[in-house]
């Protein structure tokens, strides 16, 4: 035998329903849309649909102070304007004797150079070896038109005997590098310096 349910009135529209609720499914979404609680905006008093926020959007985008108001730029590091001697040249970790390789050639820390804060790649006071290597043997500075140049052109091989002196670059262009100089439109003897 099969059980009778017990069969329901909804309240509402005296519809029979089989569920143990007061309503029917179209009287329950019509009562709870009516009599469900409603949550307004602190601000402007609008209503709003979620019951978490307390503003609506526009005064939310309002009200939102940004977390880098007041700051400037990006983040900033813990020792920004901090000299760390404890951190510096010979005590850092990573310090490799004062010799870097840039473009090939190398260069040695020499921050009393007087080219060490004129050359255009080193600000922190680096000066080519080969250049240094030339003045040791010549006993004075280079001047600013004379020109060191590698006689087996490799820029790591910076002893005295594979090193040559030119009094300026239009010599060692004429000397050393034939091709080149007549290569970019320029006669012999008539090379012209860019400053």
């Amino acid at each position: 035998m099969k059980k009778i349910s017990k069969q329901n009135k909804c309240i509402d529209c005296n519809k029979i329903i089989r569920k143990r609720s007061e309503r029917c499914r179209k009287c329950r979404f019509v009562f709870n849309s009516k009599n469900k609680k409603r949550y307004y905006c602190i601000d402007c008093k609008k209503e709003i649909d979620h019951y978490k926020s307390t503003r609506c959007f526009d005064c939310y985008v309002k009200a939102r102070v940004p977390w880098n108001k007041g700051k400037k730029g990006s983040q900033v590091a813990w020792n920004k304007g901090k000299k760390c001697p404890q951190y510096q040249k010979e005590k850092h970790y990573n310090w490799k004797g004062g010799k870097t390789i840039q473009n090939g050639y190398i260069y040695v820390l020499a921050p009393g150079h007087p080219k060490a804060k004129t050359s255009h790649k080193n600000k922190r006071g680096y000066v080519a070896e080969h250049v240094l290597v030339m003045e040791k043997k010549l006993g004075r500075y280079l001047q600013g038109d004379e020109c060191v140049h590698h006689i087996d052109n490799n820029p790591h091989n910076n002893k005295i005997s594979n090193l040559l002196l030119f009094h300026n670059m239009r010599e060692h262009m004429i000397a050393c590098h034939p091709k080149e100089h007549i290569k970019y439109g320029r006669k012999k003897g008539q090379f012209k310096r860019s400053y």
